[in-house]
C-alpha cells in the first residue's frame, strides 16, 4: 500500500505558488526596467509579494500602478508631474504640455509589465 498524505501535498503546493509568485514579481519589475519605464522608481519600489495561506498576492501597489499596465482613455492629466518629469529628463517645460494633451486626446499605452511577467514565468516553466 501506498499513502500519501494531502497536507504535504498541499504545503509543497503552497511552496511552489509563492515560488511563482517571487518570479513573476522579479519579471514585472525587470519590463518596467527593461522597457525604460522607470523614472522616480516609485512604481518599481511598489512591488511586493505577499504571503497567503492559499499562495500568494503579487502587486504594485502605487496609485497608478493600473494606468501603466493597462494604459488609459483620454483624460485631462495634472501638469505638475509632467513638468517635474520633463525637468528630470532635461526637457523643455513645453515638452510636458505637450504630452499632456496628447494624453487628453489619445490616453496612455499600455506597458503590461505584470501581465508579461506573467507570461515570462509560464514560457519558462512549460516545455
Amino acid at each position: 500500500m501506498v499513502t500519501i498524505e494531502c497536507e504535504s501535498i498541499e504545503e509543497g503546493l503552497l511552496k511552489v505558488a509563492q515560488h511563482l509568485g517571487s518570479e513573476i514579481l522579479t519579471e514585472g519589475s525587470r519590463n518596467l526596467v527593461d522597457g525604460s519605464h522607470v523614472d522616480t522608481g516609485q512604481l518599481l519600489q511598489s512591488g511586493e509579494l505577499v504571503n497567503t495561506q492559499q499562495g500568494c498576492v503579487v502587486k504594485w501597489s502605487l496609485n497608478y500602478a493600473d494606468f501603466v499596465e493597462y494604459g488609459s482613455d483620454p483624460h485631462w492629466t495634472p501638469i505638475e508631474p509632467l513638468l517635474a518629469w520633463a525637468r528630470r529628463k532635461g526637457m523643455d517645460e513645453g515638452f510636458a504640455y505637450a504630452v499632456q494633451r496628447k494624453i487628453a486626446k489619445e490616453g496612455t499605452d499600455p506597458v503590461a509589465y505584470a501581465r508579461n511577467g506573467i507570461d515570462a514565468v509560464i514560457r519558462k516553466y512549460s516545455g
